[in-house]
C-alpha cells in the first residue's frame, strides 16, 4: 500500500494542469511521462537545535532500480541560523522571524509550481526540551504559524520538539542508507541486511547525545529493556539499541561539569574550572537561560580536569556498550567530528578515517598544557581542554570503548550531512505520498487521517524500500 502511494503521487502531477518544465522538476504533461527528465521533488526539514536551527533542504530523484530506493536524495541545501530557539525563550516572535529566514531560502530554491507540493517539518531537539515552564510552547506557537504561512506543505504535528530516541533512530537511518549498508554491498552484490554490516551511529549535540546501533544478541536489552526499538524492513526483523542522554550534550556537559565549583560573587554566578589557565577569565557565558563568569584556578591540568570530568559522566549513567568492542563499524558525528577537526584528528575535505579512542586523550593533554590565550582567540579554542578530556571520558568512561578502539568521525557522506535530518525527509516524503493516496482513494463518505509521527514514520517508511519499485510503477505505466 505504502508503495501505491508512492506511485500516486507521481500519478497525480500528471493529472494537475502541469507541464514539463526546463529544470526537469516535474516530469509529466499530457498525462504521459517524459523519460527525458527524471521526476524530481523536495522536502524541507528545519532543525533547531540548541546552538543554532538549520534548514536542511533535499532534492529527491525518483528511481526504478529493482533492489534501490524507490526515490533518492541527490542534492542539499544547507543554511543555519545562530543562536537557537531556545535563546529566545521570552521573545517568541524572534525566534519565528529567525526560521522565517530560513523559510525565505527555501522558497528561492524550490520552484514556485512545486511550494504547494513540498512538505516541510520543524522539530526541535534538545534545547526546548530542556526550558522550563511553557517557554517551548509559547516559542512553538509563533514558529508553527509562520511555517503553514510558508506556501509549503505543513502536515499534522509538522512543527514540535523531536524525542531523542527518535532523534537517535533518524541519525542510524541516514548513516547506514548513505553507507550503503542496506540493500547491497561495495560491489553492487544483493546481500541481506545483518547486525555486522550496519554501522553503529554516535551524536554528540549541544544538549543531548544519542547511541543507536543493531546489536549482535538480544543480551544487551537484559540490563536496558527501555533502550530496544523493533523494526521491520526487507523482509528483516531488526532490534536496535537507541538511547539518548538528555544533558549529556557537548553544551550541557560543560555546565554540568563546572556547577561542582559554583559560586556567587557580587551577585554574578562564578564557575571555577582546572579545565582553564589560573589567569583565564571568560566575564560572560551564557547557558541554560542564565549567565555565568568562568575562571581558570592553580591546578589547571590534564589530571585535575580528568577528575572533575570523570566524576560527571559517572553522575550522567552512560550505559556500557561492550558489544560495540572491536567493532570497524562505529561512525560518530555533529559536535564528534567538530572537535575531530579542532584537534586535528581528521580535516575537511579528506575521506573518513578511523582515530584511536586514545587520540582524544593526546589531543586533550595537548590543549591542556597551554598556559594562556590571547583575548582575540576564536571563542572554542579555551575550551579545548574540557571538549576533548569530556569526549575522552564519554567514550572511555561512559560507554566503555578501550583506548585503542578506532572511531570514525564523519561530517558528510556522498555530499549529504550525517544527522537525523535525512531519514526524517525519507519519512516525510513516504508521510505526503500517503496523504495523496488516501485523497485519491477517498470515496468521500469516509476519510483517513495519517497521523503517524517520528519513531512510527521509520517504522512505516522502512516497509516501503524494502519492496521492488519497476513492476508497479509499469502497471501505472510510469515506466516505458
Amino acid at each position: 500500500m505504502l508503495l501505491v502511494a508512492a506511485v500516486l503521487l507521481f500519478s497525480r502531477a500528471a493529472s494537475a494542469e502541469v507541464a514539463a518544465d526546463d529544470e526537469g522538476y516535474y516530469c509529466y504533461g499530457d498525462g504521459h511521462l517524459h523519460t527525458s527528465q527524471p521526476c524530481r521533488f523536495f522536502a524541507i526539514v528545519i532543525d533547531a537545535g540548541s546552538t543554532g536551527t538549520r534548514l536542511q533542504l533535499y532534492r529527491f530523484v525518483h528511481s526504478t532500480l529493482p533492489r534501490g530506493l524507490p526515490f533518492h536524495a541527490e542534492e542539499e541545501t544547507f543554511h543555519e541560523v545562530k543562536p537557537g530557539l531556545s535563546s529566545f525563550f521570552d521573545q517568541p516572535e524572534l525566534a519565528a522571524a529567525s526560521v522565517e529566514e530560513l523559510l525565505k531560502t527555501a522558497s528561492r530554491v524550490v520552484p514556485e509550481k512545486l511550494r504547494g507540493r513540498t512538505p516541510i517539518v520543524m522539530k526541535a531537539t534538545a534545547g526546548l526540551r530542556l526550558l522550563p515552564g511553557d517557554a517551548a510552547h509559547r516559542i512553538l506557537e509563533k514558529v508553527n504559524a509562520s511555517v503553514r504561512a510558508s506556501g509549503f506543505v505543513c502536515m499534522e504535528n509538522c512543527v514540535g520538539i523531536l524525542d531523542g530516541n527518535e532523534e537517535g533512530v533518524f541519525s542510524w537511518f541516514t548513516l547506514n542508507l548513505l553507507l550503503v549498508r542496506f540493500y547491497h554491498d561495495s560491489a553492487g552484490n544483493e546481500v541481506d541486511p545483518s547486525p555486522g554490516r550496519s554501522a553503529a551511529a554516535f551524536d554528540l549535540g549541544g544538549g543531548s547525545t544519542q547511541v543507536t546501533f543493531w546489536p549482535q544478541s538480544d543480551a544487551i536489552f537484559d540490563a536496558h529493556p527501555d533502550f530496544r526499538h523493533d523494526i521491520d524492513f526487507f523482509q528483516t526483523h531488526m532490534h536496535l539499541y537507541t538511547h539518548s542522554y538528555l544533558g549529556a550534550g557537548l553544551q550541557s556537559a560543560r555546565l554540568g561539569i563546572l556547577q561542582g565549583e559554583e559560586r556567587e560573587v557580587e551577585g554574578v554566578l562564578e564557575l571555577e574550572s582546572p579545565c582553564f589557565p589560573p589567569d583565564f577569565q571568560l566575564p560572560k557565558w551564557e547557558q541554560a537561560l542564565k549567565e555565568w563568569s568562568v575562571r581558570g584556578t592553580a591546578d589547571y591540568s590534564l589530571q585535575a580536569c580528568q577528575k572533575t570530568i570523570r566524576d560527571f559522566v559517572r553522575r550522567s549513567n552512560i550505559g556500557q556498550l561492550t558489544d560495540l568492542r572491536g567493532s570497524s563499524h562505529l561512525y560518530f558525528f555533529s559536535y564528534f567530528y567538530d572537535r575531530a577537526r579542532q584537534a586535528g584528528l581528521v580535516k575537511d575535505g579528506e575521506a573518513a578515517k578511523p582515530v584511536k579512542v586514545v587520540e582524544w586523550r593526546d589531543a586533550a593533554e595537548k590543549a591542556c598544557s597551554t598556559p594562556s590565550f590571547d583575548v582575540d582567540a576564536p571563542h572554542w579554542l579555551p575550551w579545548q581542554c574540557l571538549d576533548f578530556t569530556y569526549i575522552h571520558a564519554l567514550l572511555k568512561d561512559g560507554y566503555g570503548l578501550d583506548d585503542h578502539q578506532e572511531i570514525i568521525p564523519v561530517n558528510s557522506i556522498k555530499g549529504m550531512g550525517v544527522s537525523w535530518a535525512l531519514g526524517m525527509a525519507y519519512s516525510l516524503v513516504d508521510e505526503f505520498h500517503r496523504e495523496l493516496a488516501l485523497e485519491d482513494i477517498d470515496d468521500g463518505d469516509q476519510r483517513s487521517s495519517v497521523n503517524a509521527t517520528g519513531v512510527e514514520l521509520v517504522d512505516s517508511f522502512l516497509t516501503v524500500i524494502s519492496q521492488k519499485t519497476t513492476d508497479v510503477l509499469q502497471f501505472f505505466n510510469l515506466v516505458s
